[in-house]
């Protein structure tokens, strides 16, 4: 592995993962306020130290005590121990944990196993479908209902399901069956490029959206591109010769960093060719402007509770009643009496609800009454900290940079 690579490579990686991905800001932007979402966001940090004792050592052990499964090398023991002829690595962790624990204890950290996998799935589907439901449905949908939302994010998150079973043969072929290697490769192609348009968006005011879009589409078509190649050239095994092209030679982590140059080029390209957004309209947007006038012209004031803007700020809409002309002479006449007739019709139309539709109803967790969102207040609008918490909060970042450094500089 490449230091320079690994250095430049996995770095916007890594960033757009813990600072950008939308499983990791859905609990940052959910806190009370900035110096709760801080100290949750470093508490994470600290925890991340763990994985080092927890599944790193752990590995290394195991490679020791499993000598002859593990760490096999010829090719024909390691397809008989696990399947597969290029490494064991992925039965690692599992092997330790069957052989080496009593029977209660193997069964509760199988229990824990699975528990973790199944969290990190809900929250990889429960932000793939906010995303859906949010940024692309109401876009088609302007006018959508509440229940609408809730359905088609659940029947997106079955679609979900459905997609990533059909894909576990396709990962079982890329690199061999090594999981660790085909998450690190996916993650270097594809998250450059979102790293880019994040932090150009943030830090700079002249980013347009049409030079994010364009930046994100001919990057990752540049990512499709290379992922295509790993499946028509694949790695050759242990002591084969490498007949590849010389640029399918050459490490994921500098083609990341290739990946990372062709967004920034074309999203700053574009950017000076388009037009700028305007700006009263970055209020709260950029990291120059989190202090400006809180007035934008296209979002309604902060005080006005009673109206909601939808479609991303293409147009607004009022639940404001507004006063309708009412004609006094026909007020005055009596409405036509409501007949027996429309009662008994109402209540056939809800007695031929199947049993199906109830079904689906219960499938997709939908209430007969959609309860109201709580309302904002302007505490957890605000980002001001008070002093002491934010030395706090700074005392405790600096610790955290101490020992990551200690650590990778006494384990490196």
């Amino acid at each position: 592995m490449p230091w320079l690579g690994f250095f430049i490579g996995a770095l916007p990686s890594s960033l757009q993962y813990w600072a950008m991905d939308q499983v990791i800001v859905q609990r940052a932007l959910s806190a009370k306020n900035l110096s709760n979402g801080k100290g949750a966001t470093l508490f994470a940090g600290y925890l991340k130290i763990l994985p080092m004792f927890v599944i790193v050592m752990p590995g290394m052990i195991s490679r020791i005590l499993f000598a002859d499964q593990v760490a096999c090398v010829d090719p024909d023991v390691c397809y008989k121990v696990c399947g597969n002829s290029e490494s064991c690595s992925n039965i690692a962790y599992p092997l330790m944990v069957v052989e080496l624990l009593p029977s209660g204890l193997t069964g509760l950290m199988l229990a824990v196993m699975l528990c973790a996998l199944v969290s990190s799935l809900t929250s990889i589907f429960n932000s793939s479908s906010t995303i859906f439901t949010l940024d692309i449905w109401r876009k088609l949908r302007p006018n959508c209902t509440q229940k609408e939302q809730g359905i088609v994010g659940r029947l997106f998150i079955v679609l979900m399901v459905i997609i990533s079973i059909l894909l576990i043969p396709l990962v079982e072929s890329s690199n061999n069956g090594e999981l660790f290697y085909y998450i690190q490769k996916i993650s270097i192609y594809l998250q450059p490029p979102l790293t880019v348009i994040f932090c150009l968006g943030i830090f700079w005011e002249r980013a347009t959206e049409a030079g994010a879009f364009y930046a994100l589409i001919g990057a990752h078509l540049v990512s499709l591109i290379r992922i295509i190649l790993e499946f028509v050239y694949p790695e050759p095994a242990c002591g084969e010769p490498d007949d590849r092209p010389s640029i399918m030679k050459l490490h994921y982590f500098y083609i990341g960093t290739i990946i990372l140059v062709i967004a920034l080029v074309i999203q700053i390209t574009l950017s000076y060719f388009t037009t700028p957004v305007d700006k009263d309209k970055l209020f709260k947007l950029t990291w120059w402007t989190r202090y400006g006038d809180p007035n934008r012209s296209d979002t309604p004031l902060v005080d006005n509770e009673e109206t909601e803007t939808g479609n991303y700020g293409l147009s607004t809409v009022s639940n404001v009643e507004t006063e309708i002309p009412v004609d006094n002479e026909k007020t005055n006449q009596k409405a036509p009496a409501v007949t027996d007739d429309i009662t008994d019709i109402q209540i056939e139309e809800n007695s031929n609800k199947t049993n199906v539709f109830k079904f689906f109803k219960w499938f997709c967790g939908v209430p007969d009454e959609i309860e109201t969102e709580p309302k904002t207040t302007e505490t957890s609008r605000s980002i001001e900290q008070e002093p002491r918490h934010k030395l706090i909060l700074n005392s405790v970042l600096v610790a955290l940079l101490g020992i990551c450094i200690f650590l990778y500089a006494y384990y490196g």
